[in-house]
């Protein structure tokens, strides 16, 4: 008989809403590429994403605090964590280096810096 339940790997796949991590990913290359281009920089510091690393005033405000408070330890959700894991990976793969600092303008998000 043919398999007809999931493996872990393809439910954790399946539940990682690939599209918040496209999506992420790119906003944060297109940071990458707008610092190489226009400033000739080593690193940027990205603090408005579409999903992860929002700013008080901006759309998504709450669900970027959910992140944050996944990060921090404060609060246990597997899917963020593994969304923000994804990204961070992809990044690494790439050669880069990849970290979240707490946002001091909000101080309940967090803004990726990224070097290369």
């Amino acid at each position: 008989m043919s398999r007809l339940m999931l493996t872990a790997s393809e439910a954790r796949t399946k539940a990682l809403q690939d599209l918040v991590v496209l999506k992420e990913v790119r906003d944060l290359e297109e940071a990458i590429l707008n610092q190489i281009t226009y400033y000739g920089e080593y690193q940027v510091t990205v603090s408005t994403t579409t999903t992860m690393a929002k700013n008080a005033a901006d759309s998504g405000y709450a669900l970027a605090t959910e992140y944050y408070d996944v990060w921090v330890g404060a609060n246990d959700n597997r899917g963020k964590l593994l969304q923000m894991n994804k990204v961070v990976q992809y990044f690494t793969d790439l050669g880069y280096t990849i970290d979240r600092q707490t946002n001091s303008t909000t101080h309940a998000t967090f803004q990726w810096v990224i070097s290369w």
